[in-house]
Formats: structure tokens, sequence, C-alpha cells
């Protein structure tokens, strides 16, 4: 994943407030995309808010940003993605998804495994059931 793929996700998940709840800030690799993702999502998914400008979005990174590692010319390369560049059906949206899905299933496998971890070897039928429902909906 390219750092320029990632600017593209982070401006068209903006654009798409819906992704917001899917997308967790780890799936970024690039730290600095991460923090300023994070920030922004934590205010996003506090309900109906609208999508904050870049001036807004500099005001909450200088908040959370203690170590100003966020500069302006940083979050303004993050936010300077012109998505209309983009073919959205074709390319932004298949890379996008395909993305998502991938980040989704290495947590979810994660989340399976220490499910399984959490088997004891002398448990009932009714508490391999419930293991079982537990990863059946950590798979679904």
């Amino acid at each position: 994943m390219t750092v320029s793929l990632e600017k593209v996700f982070f401006n068209y998940i903006l654009e798409n407030k819906k992704y917001f709840i899917l997308v967790q800030p780890f799936f970024f690799k690039n730290s600095e995309i991460q923090f300023v993702y994070k920030v922004v999502q934590e205010y996003m998914v506090k309900g109906d808010v609208k999508k904050p400008t870049p001036k807004q979005i500099l005001d909450m990174i200088s908040l959370e940003d203690k170590d100003n590692l966020i500069t302006k010319s940083i979050l303004k390369s993050i936010l300077d993605v012109d998505l209309g560049e983009y073919d959205d059906e074709h390319f932004i949206q298949p890379k996008f998804n395909g993305w998502v899905l991938r980040n989704r299933i290495k947590v979810g496998t994660v989340d399976i495994i220490d499910e399984t971890r959490n088997f004891s070897d002398n448990c009932d039928f009714d508490e391999a059931c419930e293991s079982a429902n537990k990863i059946r909906e950590i798979a679904d």
C-alpha cells in the first residue's frame, strides 16, 4: 500500500461518512495519516456531524498532537487529494473495498485465534457451542 493511495482512501472516507465505522486507524500504515484519521474518526462517529473543514481538522489535530508531529504542510499533503482525478467505480471502490476486506479479515483472524485459545480442555457442549457462535459472529 502506497502513501498516495492511503491519502486517496482517507479523502474517500472523508467524503463517505459511513466508512468511519468500518475503517479503523490501524488500517493505515502511514503513521501521520493514521494519527489524523484517528482524530477525525473520533469526531465523525459522535453522531450527526458535518464533514470538518481543513481548518477545523487542523485545530482538532493541534489539540491532540502534543508532540507537534503533524505540521500544516503534512496535513495539507494528506487533504490535498482531488478524488475527481480518479475513476471512482473502477479504481477507488475496488481497491478501497479490497483494502477494507483484507484488514477486516486480519482483525477477524486474530480475534478467532484469541477465542480458540480460550477453549477449556474440559468444557461441556454448551460452552463449546457458545465459543462456536462467537467465532461465527467474528467471521460474519
